[in-house]
């Protein structure tokens, strides 16, 4: 911990804006990821045959909740979404548990199991974790990822992180997934899984092997670049208070904070972003996204130096142009676990 908190300090020290040609190096990279991301996503539909219409695009329990990570997931979906050509009228969303009461029931939008598909494609959001961290979330996607593939739906599950309790509860999703496929007609030649790390990828590929599974970057990086704020806080401690923090992001503040007493320090988590008011979003049907962006922005805002154990605070901070970024891991490693994106596209199966 004394080595990692000087190694801080000198980040804190070393100039409160970004260099011009970190800014280019930055924006250059952005724009490679974006490019990535439309070339991998098109491949993945021309590959399962369907290029959807109007109206034949269904994006399953888009985040709209006070855990902003996964809404700015939604909202890196819909960007990208849109750069292939499917604009917010496209894309009809439903709500299992993280759309909350900005979408209507996904029951209620399939409708009747006799009704012909109304869908080309069904897109499973990329936030709520596969697998048992949060099951009030995955147990109704299992569910839904059965119907769908009765029902000819072609499923893409969107980059995710994978954590499963026990060896048991990933045996039971791989029994319940190689049951789906081999019930119904084409079920495994119609249904892809993405991954944001190297490591639930090959997980992924021994758990379902009877299903498409590929390394894809994390969905929310299609949000940038955003604009940068000048430096009043030198630094910002973005420190998780849920059950899935270590503590090192608070020790971290209280070592710097003892070493540093002028230094400006700040703590934050996305518990704290100010919430809009969620009767005129019901009222309006749809999810308050670019409000809690803005309040997202604002607690970023004049940050010289960013520590956060949040994946996607760290994210938001790397589209923001903050001119430091420090990482540190969670519980189980969904950080750490992050690699980079194979360098083209993989062909179609």
């Amino acid at each position: 911990m004394a080595d990692f908190v000087f190694a801080l300090l000198a980040q804190i020290t070393a100039g409160s804006v970004l260099h011009p040609a970190h800014v280019s190096r930055r924006l250059a990279c952005l724009q490679d990821v974006h490019a990535f991301q439309i070339d991998m996503f098109r491949s993945l539909l021309h590959g399962a045959g369907r290029m959807p219409g109007v109206a034949s695009v269904l994006l399953v329990d888009p985040a709209c909740h006070q855990n902003f990570g996964d809404t700015m997931l939604s909202e890196g979906e819909l960007s990208l979404f849109a750069s292939v050509g499917w604009d917010h009228g496209t894309v009809v969303q439903c709500n299992l548990n993280q759309a909350r009461y900005t979408r209507g029931k996904c029951a209620d939008i399939l409708g009747p199991h006799e009704r012909r598909p109304r869908f080309a494609v069904a897109l499973l959001h990329a936030g709520g974790n596969w697998g048992s961290l949060y099951m009030q979330v995955h147990a109704p996607r299992m569910q839904l990822l059965r119907t769908l593939l009765q029902r000819n739906v072609t499923v893409i599950g969107m980059p995710q992180s994978m954590f499963y309790a026990d060896a048991e509860g990933a045996r039971k999703d791989a029994r319940a997934i190689a049951s789906y496929t081999a019930a119904y007609p084409r079920a495994a030649a119609r249904m892809t899984l993405l991954w944001r790390e190297p490591a639930h990828l090959l997980r992924a590929r021994a758990l379902f092997p009877s299903v498409r599974n590929e390394l894809f970057v994390d969905v929310a990086f299609h949000l940038g670049p955003l604009l940068p704020r000048l430096a009043q806080t030198d630094v910002l401690f973005a420190c998780r208070t849920d059950h899935e923090s270590t503590g090192v992001c608070a020790r971290l503040m209280g070592s710097v904070a003892a070493q540093r007493p002028d230094l400006r320090l700040l703590q934050r988590d996305w518990a704290q972003l100010e919430q809009p008011d969620k009767g005129a979003a019901h009222h309006a049907g749809r999810c308050p996204a670019r409000a809690l962006m803005a309040s997202a922005l604002e607690m970023l805002t004049g940050v010289h130096v960013l520590v956060a154990d949040r994946l996607h605070i760290t994210v938001l901070g790397y589209l923001a142009l903050a001119p430091r970024v420090v990482l540190l891991d969670q519980s189980y490693g969904k950080v750490a676990g992050g690699g980079a994106p194979p360098p083209h596209p993989p062909a179609p199966p």
